[in-house]
């Protein structure tokens, strides 16, 4: 990550976080364990070990808040260390036995088991921490990143946005959905999260000085 992504790391929504997670678009060398996901792919859940049930684990308290899977038991090994950013995707030693507690669910069955979170929930896959700065807690990057719709209790439906902006999901007959054999997910993109103020283009003598 810059300097500048870190400076603003405090105020930074959780998608502009998730996006610079991304392992091979930051590490164009690093190869996916994960070759393809669906609802029926079988990964190991990061679980409490006491309850079973599916938990968060970071180290920044300014990353994001995020379940974790693993394609492979021994990748939850990774979890055990920190990776500096040269050695993401190069060697990066010899997977083993995990120590933390793994559960074993299909994909489609977790998000299903995520959707009374009460907030839009994130799932990593295959996840590694690698340093962001000195003296800095690390950030938890990974291969995919899946979104748990959750289950709105007013509309009925599965939501990846805010309850207030589905209202017209009110609108769409249940009986209309088994007819046509669909099932509705509402996503909005508003400007909601957008800064008020907006950056002024550059002038022409600035993109002249950029370019040199």
């Amino acid at each position: 990550m810059d300097l500048e992504f870190i400076m603003e790391l405090k105020n930074a929504p959780q998608w502009k976080i998730l996006k610079r997670e991304i392992l091979n678009k930051e590490f164009p060398a690093y190869k996916n364990k994960a070759t393809h996901l669906s609802s029926f792919q079988i990964v190991y859940v990061l679980v409490d070990s006491v309850s079973g049930r599916p938990i968060i684990e970071k180290q920044n308290p300014n990353d994001t808040n995020s379940y974790l899977v693993f394609t492979e038991r021994t990748l939850a090994s990774r979890l055990e260390r920190v990776f500096q950013r040269d050695e993401v995707g190069k060697s990066m030693g010899k997977l083993q036995a995990p120590t933390r507690e793994l559960k074993i669910m299909m994909m489609g069955h977790l998000i299903d088991l995520l959707k009374d979170e009460g907030e839009v929930t994130t799932v990593k896959v295959n996840p590694i921490y690698i340093e962001i700065g000195q003296g800095m807690e690390p950030f938890l990057y990974a291969e995919e990143v899946l979104f748990a719709p959750q289950f709105d209790d007013v509309t009925q439906k599965y939501l990846l946005t805010d309850p207030d902006d589905a209202i017209a999901l009110l609108s769409i007959r249940p009986e209309d959905e088994k007819r046509f054999g669909i099932e509705v997910i509402y996503y909005l993109l508003t400007t909601r999260g957008l800064p008020e103020e907006q950056e002024e283009p550059a002038s022409k003598g600035q993109r002249e000085l950029s370019k040199r």
